[in-house]
């Protein structure tokens, strides 16, 4: 299967004031998905078992910071619910769609005295992920 370029990465944010597009400006934007499991093992076991339990998700991005650029700052608010979506390879139909329930759980914004100035934003799931297409 042939690689692809992450610039070609498209994600949303759709919360209560509407969807805004947190991809123009990113530099880094990655998901992570776990499984919680459960120790089955007991008795006269010589080799640990388990049983599939809650399934948890979280996202990080990393934006280049705009000046006067308010609109995504205030577009994920710490606490603020919505849905991320996700499009790895762009956003031509038929390419893989991720959508994602979720929280903003924390944002940071670093100001170095001779670099750009960074917004990263961490997103805690808050429900099952679907896998489609555009």
């Amino acid at each position: 299967m042939p690689a692809f370029s992450g610039k070609n990465l498209n994600v949303k944010w759709i919360y209560s004031a509407g969807t805004i597009d947190l991809s123009g400006d990113f530099r880094q934007f990655s998901y992570n998905t776990t499984s919680d499991l459960i120790d089955q093992t007991a008795g006269a076991d010589a080799v640990k078992t388990y049983l599939p339990s809650l399934k948890d998700s979280q996202c990080q991005l990393t934006a280049i910071y705009q000046s006067g650029g308010t609109a995504i700052l205030d577009a994920v608010v710490d606490g603020g619910q919505g849905t991320l979506l996700i499009s790895p390879e762009g956003t031509t139909t038929g390419n893989r769609k991720i959508t994602i329930p979720a929280i903003v759980a924390s944002r940071n914004v670093a100001q170095p005295y001779t670099d750009v100035v960074e917004l990263s934003v961490t997103f805690q799931g808050n429900g099952a992920i679907t896998n489609g297409a555009n």
